[in-house]
């Protein structure tokens, strides 16, 4: 895979096979928009497998050129329906508790605010656009601690969009939590709409046509 210099540090590329381990560890130490980097462990290795392995994701790295320590991961599902339909084949247990807590959360996290949230509401998803190859859905973006205030976290974002803009989509969305607010300010910097959801979190959307 062809290696695209950023500057005299650091280098990017689309992500493989052989990245597992690096974006493992990554994933381990950095907060981040992703559903999966705060799940378990014996859920969050094989779905970054099926991250790796799957047509419909597209995925970048970033590299340290001097160490070839990793710096920074990103990817983006196309047609999120089809991939989570797959992956659910494959792991029905583990996804069904993911999404069984991931709701909870939700749903306790309101409770304790003492939010006039329904249960409906809630178990429904939010508000996303239609599941197509066209649109596709961030499920992971993230710097490690001592690469951050570089730029690079917009790199992955500028790159990516490139990779999928020749794939055809038309726009990426993202899901940012309401608690990290260097996410939101990511995603504000770099041209993403953002709007504001009812459990307090934030959905975003950036238009592909005009990049």
């Amino acid at each position: 895979m062809k290696n695209n210099e950023i500057n005299q540090n650091f280098f990017i590329r689309e992500g493989e096979k052989k990245d597992r381990e690096d974006i493992i560890k990554l994933t381990e130490n950095i907060p981040s928009v992703a559903q999966f980097s705060r799940g378990p462990l014996f859920f969050k290795k094989p779905f970054i497998d099926y991250l790796l392995a799957d047509d419909l994701v597209s995925k970048v790295v970033i590299f340290e050129s001097t160490s070839g320590r990793i710096a920074g991961f990103a990817a983006a599902i196309r047609n999120p329906l089809k991939f989570y339909l797959r992956l659910g084949l494959r792991h029905p247990l583990r996804v069904g508790l993911i999404m069984f807590f991931r709701k909870a959360k939700i749903f306790f996290a309101n409770f304790i605010k003492k939010k006039n949230i329904s249960i409906n509401k809630v178990f429904s998803e939010p508000v996303w656009s239609k599941s197509t190859d066209k649109i596709a859905r961030v499920v992971f973006i993230g710097v490690a601690g001592e690469f951050r205030e570089r730029g690079l976290a917009t790199e992955l974002y500028l790159f990516l969009a490139k990779i999928l803009k020749k794939k055809g989509c038309i726009k990426i969305e993202a899901h940012i939590d309401g608690n990290n607010p260097l996410s939101l300010k990511l995603h504000q910097k770099t041209g993403w709409k953002i709007k504001k959801m009812p459990e307090g979190d934030y959905k975003a959307a950036l238009e592909l046509n005009n990049l």
